[in-house]
C-alpha cells in the first residue's frame, strides 16, 4: 500500500486485532491505507481514518475517501441483500459544525440512511479526542496552556444492525487508563447478530469484491449490453428525475443518477462474469483538448505550479506562499470561466445524442477506472441507444444550471511514479507536481 504522505510524521492507518481462534473465519480487506473492511458472515465492519481538514486539497481527499466508502457499500450490497454494516473510526469531523467536512459527512449519513449510534447513548464525556497544548518554560518545567477537546470519532450503522446494538460507550477513567492514544476508545456491545461460523468454512482474505471482465469476448459484450438494457428499462422511473430537475435539486439529482447508473453497470458485470476472467490492456492514447486552452492559460497554470512548489519547499509552513498559491489558483479559475463563457452560449446549448454515441464508440479500452469503478468498456459495450440518451441529458442539465455532481471528477491514482534512489525523502517530495484538471 503506497502511503499518501512524502515527508513528516505519517498517519497510522487502520488495522484489526482478531481473536486467533476466529482468524480463519474472518475476511479482512484493505481498500486503501485509510479504509479497510472486516467481514464476519453477514456483518461488515468498515474501519476508517479520514484525513484532517486544513490543507488546500483536504476537501478533495475527504470527498475521495467518502466515495471509496460509498463504492464499498455498493459492492457489499451486490453480494449480500441484507448485510449488517457498521462504519467506525476517526472521521476527523463533528456531527454539527459549519464546515465542508461536516456537510459531506452528513450527506453520507443521509444518502445511505445511516444512524450515528454513538449519539443515541448517554456518555460520561462529550469528546473522543484530547490534546494538551504546552510550552517549555525552562529546562525542567513544562506549562500547559490549554486543552483541546473534540468529538470526531463516530459509529455509523445501517438499520439491519441498529436494533442489535446494546450499548455504545466512549471509554474514560479506569476503562481508558491503558489507552496511550490521544483518542478515546469506543466500545460497542452487539447482540443477536446470529454469526454462525461453520468449522469447515475458510474465507480467503485476499479475494477482491470487484470481478474482472473480458471485454475482448464478443459474447460477453452482447450479454452485457442486453442485460444492462433490461435493467435500465426496469429503472426508467429513476432516470425520469432529470425532467423534474431545477436549480435547487439538480446537484443531488444528477449525483444520485450517476451513482445509480454506475451501480447498475457494476451489478450487470457481477452477474455475467467469473472471478477468473482477465481483461487485456490496450495502449490507446487520448489527448484532451479545450478551446479555451491557449498560451495565456498555460502561463497562468505555470504560475500556479510555481506557487505550489514554493509553498511546498517551505514544508507548507509559509503563510505568504500559501496565500500566493490561493491567489494564482483564483486567477486561473477566473480566466478559465471567462474564456469558457466567451466560447459558449449556455442558454442555447443542446447536446446531440448522436455525437455522444460517436464519442462513446471511440472510447479507448484498458483505461483505469475511477472511484466509481465504472470503466470505458462498461459504457462502450452497453446498450448504446439508452446510455447515450441518458448521458446527453445529464450533460445538458449540468451545463444549463452550471452544476457538477458530487465527486464527479476525482481521479484515482493507484501507483506513484518511480523516483531516483539517490535522493532523500525531502528531495523526492519536491519532485511531485500539482496539476489542475
Amino acid at each position: 500500500m503506497t502511503p499518501e504522505y512524502s515527508i513528516g510524521r505519517p498517519h497510522g492507518g487502520t488495522g484489526w486485532v482478531i481473536n486467533k481462534k476466529l482468524q480463519k473465519y474472518i475476511k479482512i480487506e484493505f481498500i486503501s491505507d485509510r479504509i479497510s473492511v472486516c467481514q464476519i458472515n453477514e456483518t461488515y465492519l468498515i474501519g476508517v481514518y479520514m484525513n484532517y481538514e486544513g490543507p488546500v486539497d483536504s476537501v478533495v481527499k475527504f470527498e475521495a475517501l467518502v466515495s471509496q466508502i460509498l463504492n464499498l457499500i455498493d459492492k457489499i450490497h451486490t453480494s449480500n441483500n441484507e448485510p449488517n454494516i457498521c462504519i467506525l473510526g476517526d472521521f476527523n469531523t463533528y456531527l454539527n459544525r459549519n464546515s465542508n467536512f461536516t456537510e459531506i459527512f452528513n450527506l453520507l449519513v443521509e444518502n445511505e440512511s445511516l444512524i450515528v449510534v454513538d449519539y443515541l447513548f448517554t456518555q460520561t464525556i462529550d469528546f473522543t479526542y484530547k490534546q494538551n497544548r504546552s510550552i517549555k518554560k525552562d529546562k525542567d518545567k513544562i506549562e500547559t496552556i490549554n486543552t483541546v477537546r473534540s468529538r470526531i470519532d463516530h459509529v455509523l450503522v445501517n438499520e439491519n444492525i441498529a436494533g442489535k446494538i446494546e450499548q455504545v460507550n466512549i471509554l474514560s477513567g479506569q476503562d481508558h487508563q491503558s489507552n496511550t492514544s490521544d483518542h478515546c476508545a469506543i466500545r460497542i456491545d452487539l447482540n443477536h447478530l446470529q454469526i454462525n461460523i461453520d468449522p469447515k468454512q475458510n474465507l480467503v482474505s485476499n479475494v477482491k469484491l470487484t470481478k474482472k471482465f473480458d471485454w475482448n469476448d464478443v459474447n460477453n459484450q452482447e450479454a452485457y449490453a442486453e442485460s444492462l438494457r433490461h435493467k435500465l428499462f426496469k429503472k426508467k422511473n429513476i432516470f425520469l428525475k432529470l425532467n423534474e430537475t431545477n436549480s435547487n435539486n439538480l446537484k443531488i439529482n444528477i449525483t444520485e443518477l450517476i451513482n445509480e447508473l454506475g451501480s447498475t453497470m457494476r451489478e450487470t458485470i457481477d452477474e455475467i462474469t467469473s472471478l477468473n476472467s482477465n481483461t487485456k490492456s490496450v495502449n490507446n492514447k487520448h489527448v484532451k483538448k479545450n478551446k479555451w486552452w491557449d498560451d495565456e492559460m498555460k502561463t497562468l497554470k505555470q504560475k500556479v505550479n510555481k506557487a505550489y512548489l514554493q509553498w511546498k519547499h517551505s514544508e507548507f509552513t509559509s503563510e505568504e506562499f500559501e496565500k500566493q498559491l490561493k491567489i494564482e489558483k483564483n486567477n486561473f479559475r477566473k480566466k478559465q470561466r471567462q474564456k469558457i463563457n466567451e466560447t459558449l452560449d449556455i442558454s442555447t446549448i443542446k447536446v446531440d445524442q448522436n455525437t455522444i454515441k460517436e464519442i462513446i464508440k471511440e472510447l479507448p479500452n484498458g483505461k483505469s477506472v475511477g472511484f466509481g469503478d465504472v470503466s470505458n468498456e462498461m459504457v462502450k459495450y452497453g446498450c448504446l441507444e439508452e446510455l447515450s440518451e441518458i448521458i446527453a441529458k445529464l450533460i445538458e442539465q449540468m451545463i444549463k444550471y452550471n452544476q457538477m455532481p458530487y465527486l464527479f471528477n476525482v481521479e484515482l491514482v493507484r501507483n506513484m511514479p518511480v523516483l531516483k534512489h539517490n535522493l532523500d525523502l525531502k528531495q523526492k517530495a519536491q519532485q511531485t507536481m500539482v496539476f489542475i484538471a
